[in-house]
């Protein structure tokens, strides 16, 4: 359906997945463009559920197409077991690529683009916008090490709480210990209150998608506590 002016929407309901990838590769060719595939998170799969098999079952319908379509697959480091052998035959691990941490050049450049977005606000005028990115760039740097993940959901994180980012902000960012993003959600999760935790397994435990924060809010009574969940600040 990202495609529909290249797979008709009622060819995708009579198509398998490899043949409309297959078919929107062909149509992009011939317009001098090729079709990117990205499949990221392929630990999370193996760690949600040691079944596999519907991992199995997409990278069977995509490999096959290497020749015709640009494959990326991500994970965080992870045994080649709990990967489909599909996978691993088609890229063994020696031939993998491993992302290099955002330096100050690239965070500086992320950092504008969300400046541009007006995901946050600076504290000066037009005057101080570049001296006040650069300072936050190098603080985030020197903070996270560059590691993608912790950089991204710590400023996340702060802008959850307000919008207002500076570099003495960039101090409150939780560590990451040895580039380790697991024990990072776990000081995240030592910093909510015992209600946000409640809140939170409930979200994660039933088996139907839930309303926005503001509805949700109003089958509790601590409704301080769930506005506050997901921002590591304990207040609940």
């Amino acid at each position: 359906e990202a495609f529909p002016e290249y797979v008709h929407k009622s060819q995708i309901e009579e198509m398998k997945l490899d043949e409309c990838v297959r078919a929107a590769s062909k149509t992009l060719r011939s317009k001098e463009k090729n079709l990117v595939v990205i499949v990221d998170g392929l630990d999370h799969v193996h760690r949600d559920r040691p079944d596999i098999s519907q991992l199995n079952h997409l990278l069977n319908r995509l490999i096959p197409l290497k020749d015709d379509v640009c494959l990326f697959f991500g994970t965080q480091p992870i045994d080649e077991s709990f990967l489909p052998i599909s996978l691993t035959s088609a890229a063994p691990k020696k031939s993998w690529v491993d992302l290099p941490p955002m330096d100050l050049a690239s965070t500086r450049s992320w950092l504008v683009g969300l400046h541009e977005a007006s995901s946050f606000i600076l504290n000066g005028g037009k005057d101080h916008v570049d001296r006040e990115l650069n300072e936050i760039s190098e603080a985030l740097v020197a903070k996270t090490k560059g590691y993608p993940l912790h950089l991204i959901y710590s400023v996340r994180d702060l802008l959850a709480k307000d919008r207002h980012l500076t570099a003495n902000r960039v101090e409150e960012i939780l560590p990451c210990p040895n580039g380790d993003i697991r024990e990072y959600y776990q000081n995240l999760w030592h910093g909510l209150s015992a209600g946000s935790r409640d809140i939170l397994l409930l979200i994660a435990c039933v088996q139907f998608p839930w309303p926005d924060k503001g509805n949700l809010s109003k089958c509790y009574t601590w409704t301080t506590a769930l506005q506050n969940t997901g921002n590591g600040d304990g207040s609940g």
